[in-house]
């Protein structure tokens, strides 16, 4: 079809891509009713485009049923022609890679989303990339979520996103095709002129008014109302005029017109030959044939395509739905055999005959665990019900079927029939154990989405299930705990007599299951205040039994109990050296959202650790995940972000976490920790009434006393009320927060004494209050320890004792400098100026203290020997990203190769411990 009247259309499409090229990423939008030129408008853009690469795709109404469509087809022949592990599928980009022609059972939704982001921006440091992507509206919901998670987060690389889009009501498009359309740049097409319609036709001898009228100005009409002689009125005739078309053909063409129509994107000619069972001469006639009339696209060698939308909607329509079923049958078998993945034969078989076929069931169940492991939710529900379908009642492979089948509803938020597929799953199942792993399996799912209080229902079913001296039972009781201890601070498990019994064993005899449930056992009674020290032995015993055979812990919640209770315990070295085992396990099987929790776990590690650095590091790219699904302990996670970044000096950083968008928490606690991050936030802004408002909003949502200490509302509210001049409601709130830590961690209660002491009118109180702190504070705890000597040394120099104040100053600038708390290094450098002691930096010092957070985590995983490649792997970003972070090091720093970068950090880190 030849364009007219779009040069306005084409001069905006053209800016745009320019602008793509120079400055990067953008999404365009080509919108416009159906037959109105939105295609063909792309398609002559594209063609111009001799120096970028163009990857196009086409959603199709049966390919909104086929998981990732979209991505096969921009990226799997170029995946095909290259090997593992070399660009654009080099790093994160193999995921994506092994679901196009691999096994994609390892990979998450999050990891695909990640790996078509790296690959877009690989394919872009060569020559600038264009993505087509024609009628969105009938995109899959794979590939919608990859997308719209990926595409966003292009930002600065050369690539630009075209859409072709049909005008439809917003509330009729998903989310994510709305999110996508609302950032896009929109192309709107309007219907041709009468003059507009005279040129497209080129025949005098056809009266232009009339193809106007009967076409509404719209070119796909016009070109088939001219074509009938004038005498098709629009859509209602489509149909008609097709059906004549192939009736005058054929029966030969009606098959491989309509084998066409129902593989779509997959309609390769042995593909075609197969399911059309029209030989191979023949096929190339009868495609002629096809083209002449209008019905195939000429200049479309292979895959074969249908020549408009429009056309594939009438051919589809004109088929009894008994044959449209065959053919997907026949389709499915042929599909099977050539070696395509079970998601797309199973599209298929979604339309064909219901036949009671093993072989369907098979190959139905195998494609939902593939898109179960790989995020596409929705399609994997479809299917297991359609696998059931096909399943007889006595088939022993029904129950497996049924608890997949649970899983896959429950990930879509259907919880009804999530839970009628789990217990008639139940009904057929005798076997306790069996019972019992079902559940529990049902209650770390519930976990995985946040929904404790549903979690600890199952846990509890599950329990129910077996006797109390069996391994199982006691590694449920610890996920019940856990469950428990993201609701309250009081969990009801924790008097069950099976913790007394595994407490009092023997630590000889601890089991793989005891460990779980001591690692909890240790987070409830630290949580809880344990005057005894029982939680730093417990911990040691979880710990010292724990399996070192660490695959799929990134999706144990009682993982995060182990980390917890070193955490508490300040058992910080064995802390880190399990979640590094995790991130490891995790970052080899693809699992993002687990290595996200296990870096936020680190990161919290690290930071009561007194590592601010490798905490920012951990808690940046953690909360970085977010864009990707990660939301486990999203709340946690910013809290302890915004802590760092306010210790860094990074306020506008701070101030983008808190003053995000709102989010649903999944418990009053998790809301809590939200609000008290963003109360500190507010009080390091200059707006302590703000802060001490979400504090006490914070301080309403959970029990009394029953807040997470490390993360507490009094502590927010005593400095906003410090901060507001109220020195003696902070000085309350900061007692009250000061005995509620008494048998808290060490770290926990040296910063609640630092409070009270900054609230209290009595210097010579104050001075006791930090010397105490300092007496009992864990050596392991050196950012409290920096706190409280800088404090000490305030109060000193008030009383002129200068000697003292200038040692305690000089030991909290150096831990200052190393840790990059450029705040905190300036206000020291100042004080030991005004006790005529002052400290002249290094220009080493000087140069590293320049860094922002960012550049400095590049840097250091730079400094360590990883490659650019691995640098942005590990904290997901693009490898020029990195780069750009990297050049501004090597500038700032004054330095010029990997290994001067290291010795420069080197020599910084001497100040470290």
């Amino acid at each position: 079809m030849r364009i007219v009247e779009r040069e306005r259309e084409l001069d905006m499409l053209r800016r745009s891509l320019a602008a793509a090229r120079q400055s990067g990423s953008r999404m365009i939008a080509v919108v416009g009713q159906p037959g109105i030129g939105k295609t063909t408008l792309i398609g002559a853009v594209a063609s111009e485009l001799t120096d970028w690469t163009v990857l196009k795709a086409v959603c199709t109404p049966f390919g909104v049923e086929v998981p990732y469509g979209v991505l096969h087809q921009w990226f799997r022949a170029l995946a095909q022609d290259t090997a593992a592990g070399y660009a654009p599928f080099d790093g994160p980009g193999n995921a994506l890679r092994e679901l196009l022609i691999g096994d994609p059972h390892n990979a998450d939704s999050a990891a695909l989303a990640y790996s078509v982001q790296w690959v877009a921006a690989r394919l872009a440091e060569e020559r600038p990339l264009l993505l087509v992507l024609d009628d969105l509206q009938w995109i899959d919901d794979a590939s919608a979520a990859v997308l719209g998670v990926a595409v966003p987060q292009l930002n600065g690389d050369a690539v630009a996103v075209m859409f072709g889009v049909r005008e439809i009501a917003d509330s009729t498009r998903s989310q994510v095709v709305s999110g996508l359309l609302a950032s896009a740049e929109a192309v709107t097409l309007g219907p041709l002129s009468i003059d507009g319609v005279a040129g497209l036709i080129a025949d005098p001898s056809l009266d232009a008014a009339r193809i106007h009228e009967l076409s509404g100005g719209v070119p796909f009409y016009a070109v088939e109302a001219a074509a009938s002689g004038g005498d098709l009125r629009a859509s209602i005739r489509i149909t008609e005029s097709v059906t004549s078309r192939l009736d005058r053909l054929g029966v030969l063409h009606k098959a491989v017109a309509g084998s066409i129509a129902v593989l779509g994107p997959i309609a390769t000619i042995l593909a075609v030959v197969s399911v059309s069972e029209v030989d191979r001469e023949t096929l190339d006639g009868v495609v002629g044939d096809l083209v002449a009339e209008g019905i195939v696209k000429a200049d479309q060698i292979e895959p074969l395509m249908i020549s408009h939308p429009l056309v594939e909607e009438a051919i589809l329509g004109s088929m009894s739905s008994i044959s449209r079923a065959e053919l997907h049958d026949r389709a499915a078998r042929v599909l099977a055999e050539l070696g395509l993945p079970d998601t797309v034969v199973a599209a298929n078989l979604m339309h064909g005959l219901l036949g009671r076929d093993p072989w369907k069931v098979r190959v139905l169940e195998q494609a939902a665990k593939a898109a179960l492991a790989a995020g596409s939710t929705r399609e994997a529900a479809a299917w297991l019900e359609r696998a059931l379908q096909e399943s007889r009642v006595d088939d022993p492979g029904r129950t497996a079927l049924l608890e997949l089948a649970g899983r896959a509803q429950l990930a879509i938020g259907d919880r009804e029939r999530a839970e009628r597929r789990w217990r008639e799953a139940l009904r057929s199942v005798v076997d306790p154990d069996h019972r019992a792993r079902l559940l529990t399996g049902i209650g770390d799912s519930l976990v995985a989405s946040g929904r404790h209080a549903d979690a600890e229902a199952s846990y509890t079913d599950a329990a129910t299930e077996l006797t109390t001296d069996q391994p199982l039972y006691r590694s449920i009781i610890a996920r019940l705990l856990a469950a428990q201890l993201n609701q309250t601070m009081n969990p009801s498990a924790l008097d069950l007599p099976v913790i007394a019994d595994v407490v009092g064993q023997d630590p000889a005899l601890d089991t793989d299951e005891d460990s779980s449930l001591l690692a909890a056992v240790a987070v409830a009674v630290t949580m809880a205040g344990d005057p005894d020290a029982h939680a730093e032995l417990l911990s040691k015993r979880a710990y010292d039994g724990w399996s070192r055979d660490s695959q799929g812990s990134a999706n144990d919640p009682t993982t995060y109990m182990l980390s917890g209770a070193l955490n508490f315990t300040e058992r910080f070295g064995e802390g880190v050296d399990v979640l590094t085992g995790v991130i490891q396990d995790a970052r080899r099987d693809g699992q993002v959202l687990g290595e996200a929790t296990a870096l936020y776990s680190r990161g919290a590690m690290y930071l009561s650790a007194g590592d601010v650095r490798n905490a920012v590091a951990d808690l940046m790219t953690a909360v970085k995940a977010v864009e990707l699904g990660w939301t486990l302990y999203r709340e946690a996670a910013e809290f302890f972000l915004i802590r760092c970044q306010l210790l860094v000096g990074d306020l506008e950083a701070a101030g983008e976490l808190a003053l995000g968008g709102e989010y649903e928490s999944p418990s009053s606690l998790f809301e809590a920790v939200k609000l008290v991050g963003k109360a500190h936030y507010w009080t390091a802004f200059g707006q302590p009434q703000r802060g001490l408002e979400l504090a006490r909003r914070a301080g309403s949502l959970v029990p009394v006393g029953g807040e997470p200490l490390s993360a507490g509302w009094r502590g927010a509210a005593a400095e906003a009320l410090l901060a507001m001049g109220d020195r003696a409601a902070a000085e309350a709130v900061a007692r009250e927060e000061f005995d509620l830590t008494v048998a808290a961690s060490g770290g926990v209660r040296a910063a609640a004494a630092l409070r009270l002491a900054r609230t209290v009118d009595d210097a010579a109180e104050a001075e006791r209050i930090v010397r105490d702190a300092l007496e009992w504070l864990n050596p392991t705890r050196p950012l409290e320890r920096a706190q409280l000597i800088d404090f000490l040394a305030e109060l000193l120099v008030a009383r002129d004792a200068r000697d003292e104040a200038s040692g305690l100053l000089g030991e909290v600038l150096v831990y200052a400098q190393a840790q990059g708390m450029a705040p905190t290094e300036k206000r020291v450098r100042a004080s030991l100026a005004a006790i005529g002691r002052p400290a002249i930096p290094t220009e080493v010092e000087l140069r590293v203290s320049s860094l922002t957070p960012a550049e400095f985590r590049v840097a250091s995983l730079a400094a360590q020997g990883l490659t650019n490649r691995d640098i942005a792997a590990r904290l997901f970003v693009t490898m020029k990203t990195v780069e750009f972070h990297l050049s501004r090091c090597f500038r700032k720093l004054a330095v010029a190769t990997r290994g001067e970068l290291a010795d420069v950090l080197g020599r910084v880190d001497e100040f470290v411990g």
